[in-house]
């Protein structure tokens, strides 16, 4: 692996938003399946006494 380049501020400012849209966005995805697994239909089981 080799280490990342150096690049003035402005472009690593720029790079950076970038990249923190794409985390925002992943986390509104994840956070959108995350409600969904909450809100989707579950299965009864049985409850069995010994």
């Amino acid at each position: 692996m080799s280490l990342p380049e150096i690049v003035p501020r402005e472009e690593w400012l720029e790079a950076r938003k970038a990249l923190l849209a794409k985390e925002k966005e992943m986390t509104r995805a994840r956070d959108a399946l995350s409600a969904e697994r909450v809100e989707s239909a579950r299965a009864s089981v049985p409850f069995f006494d010994n």
